[in-house]
């Protein structure tokens, strides 16, 4: 409490030189104004301090540090999938659950590849 009462008397102590500055422009009175102002933040912060203290001798757990689970990205989790490999032959169990079963069912068929078509490029017209 000694400290808010500090903090009290500095600021109606800074009133008059406030008024000085403000209607009469004298530069000396702001840059006391300035210096009172930097006291007052002084025990401003040591006010805050004292009061953190008494708190945390009240409840200790009141001064947890809060769970920042939200700031954290989890990493997904990668699972191994397995890319199937291309391949023109195919077996027959395959095919045969498409409908396209040869007769034997333990023989690989081979499926027909289509070519890549390839463009022919069109002459530039001049």
């Amino acid at each position: 409490m000694e400290t808010y009462n500090k903090m009290k008397t500095i600021v109606a102590a800074m009133e008059g030189e406030l008024q000085k500055f403000h209607d009469k422009h004298v530069k000396v009175s702001g840059k006391r104004v300035r210096a009172q102002c930097l006291e007052v933040k002084k025990l401003a912060d040591t006010l805050r301090k004292e009061i953190l203290a008494a708190t945390a001798l009240i409840e200790p757990q009141l001064h947890k540090a809060p769970k920042k689970h939200y700031l954290k990205k989890e990493k997904p989790v990668e699972t191994p999938v397995e890319t199937p490999v291309e391949t023109s032959v195919e077996t027959s169990a395959a095919r045969s659950a498409v409908g396209l079963a040869s007769k034997d069912a333990s023989t690989p068929v081979e499926t027909p590849v289509k070519p890549k078509r390839v463009r022919k490029k069109k002459a530039a017209t001049s």
